[in-house]
């Protein structure tokens, strides 16, 4: 699984910090945001581990695994004890946002080392935040004026939900309707300090409440305003919950800090923990890959990246994708993580092939022979396909999505959208339209 540590200030506190992200666009659009909130905690004395649940962002594993609910439960408790043992810290707090929230109560129900619980808009049933997901999935489509139902991107061949793009499959909206935190046995709670925050002025979770209080659980409920601000917002206008993060401060050195910890202890981890350089990654077929993550220093910023290379030979053809403005490094709908892991050869290291280039654009033939006379290297060793259409426009009608196919198996596509400000809608419409 994939995780960053986030270096706690000296003196360190004897509290460690698991941060545990909400689903989907709420995580894309977040993303920042809680990577702010951690630098924050950290520079206070807190060390943080921001992870991404398996099947995101950068960890192993894709939305169409089995189990996924029983995955991320079970990730989550293998981050907590990592934490605990590469720190050496008396406790660890996690700290839950939306679904994030559920899967951290869960672990902890399970037996995961955590102690002590920030959740932020959780719900005590699953199938609460599975029909906030349809409710937006509802929202990517127009609503014809005939239409019984309001259009949705479900895939009707396998029951998978789509929503913005990312996938619940149909084992996993059953897991998520049968999940309910109030149902769950979490002796552990009886220890442990529990800080509920509301969400843009909704209550907290009623049975929630209650099940915390009846595990003798120490609870605290505050304001939780910010949320929709920065978990739905257009990802260019997002923005931090610093009240919020404030106020998680101050509940973790009053609550916690001052009453449990050693006043003159500091973590026992001695030099700050490192994790693999690398790690090895099984493909459905059975091929693997590799992957390690770098920083490219440069003076105005050190950029961030995952290098995905073969196990296994491999062709001197390298492919770079980059973020979009304030997209994370996964790319649209994580696009680009599962694209580096289908980019691999497993022919003969001189196998020739050819990355197939198309452009969709109003105006793309233009744009596509500028690109060929501004980059000649790049036109010689590729094909660019120019599509002169607007992606964007539900009314337009899409040609099929091209694909490459090598004698290696290899199955992929390269897809330019070149109008940034319909890059998102062109991007689900797309997805919508591909297998």
């Amino acid at each position: 699984m994939f995780a960053i540590f986030h270096e706690a200030a000296q003196p360190a506190h004897d509290v460690a910090i698991l941060m545990c992200p909400p689903f989907g666009w709420e995580d894309m659009c977040s993303y920042r945001a809680r990577r702010e909130w951690a630098d924050s905690l950290a520079g206070e004395g807190f060390a943080v581990l921001r992870i991404d649940l398996p099947g995101s962002g950068d960890s192993p594993g894709g939305p169409h695994d089995p189990e996924r609910l029983r995955a991320w439960i079970d990730g989550t408790g293998a981050a907590a004890r990592w934490l605990s043992g590469a720190t050496g810290a008396g406790r660890i707090a996690a700290i839950g946002i939306g679904l994030g929230g559920a899967i951290a109560y869960n672990a902890l129900a399970a037996g995961a080392p955590i102690d002590d619980l920030v959740l932020w808009g959780t719900s005590a049933r699953g199938k609460t935040h599975l029909r906030e997901l349809r409710a937006f999935s509802y929202m990517e489509g127009p609503v014809r004026a005939d239409a019984e139902t309001p259009a949705t991107v479900q895939d009707t061949d396998d029951g998978s939900l789509a929503v913005a793009g990312y996938v619940l499959t149909e084992e996993t909206q059953h897991e998520l309707q049968e999940l309910d935190l109030a149902e769950l046995r979490a002796p552990r709670l009886d220890s442990a300090h529990v800080l509920l925050l509301e969400r843009d002025g909704r209550p907290v979770d009623a049975r929630l409440k209650s099940a915390i209080e009846q595990h003798g659980a120490k609870l605290t409920v505050a304001e939780g305003d910010g949320y929709a601000a920065m978990m739905m917002a257009e990802l260019p206008h997002s923005v931090s919950a610093h009240a919020v993060f404030d106020r998680v401060s101050e509940w973790l050195l009053e609550e916690i800090v001052a009453t449990e910890a050693d006043a003159n202890g500091t973590p026992a981890g001695g030099e700050p923990p490192r994790g693999e350089s690398s790690t090895e990654i099984s493909m459905p077929d059975g091929t693997r890959v590799r992957e390690t993550p770098i920083t490219i220093e440069h003076p105005l910023g050190s950029p961030i990246g995952i290098l995905t290379e073969p196990v296994g030979p491999a062709v001197g053809l390298c492919a770079v994708w980059l973020n979009a403005g304030p997209q994370r490094r996964i790319g649209p709908n994580r696009m680009w993580v599962e694209a580096a892991r289908r980019w691999w050869f497993a022919g003969p290291p001189d196998q020739s092939i050819r990355p197939l280039v198309s452009l969709y654009a109003p105006h793309a033939t233009e744009q596509c022979a500028a690109l060929g006379q501004r980059f000649p290297r790049m036109a010689e060793a590729c094909d660019l396909a120019p599509y002169d259409i607007d992606v964007s426009d539900e009314g337009s009608s899409l040609p099929p999505i091209p694909r490459l196919t090598s004698r290696s198996g290899l199955v992929t596509a390269f897809v330019c959208i070149l109008d940034e400000a319909a890059s998102l809608r062109a991007t689900l419409r797309l997805r919508r339209g591909s297998s």
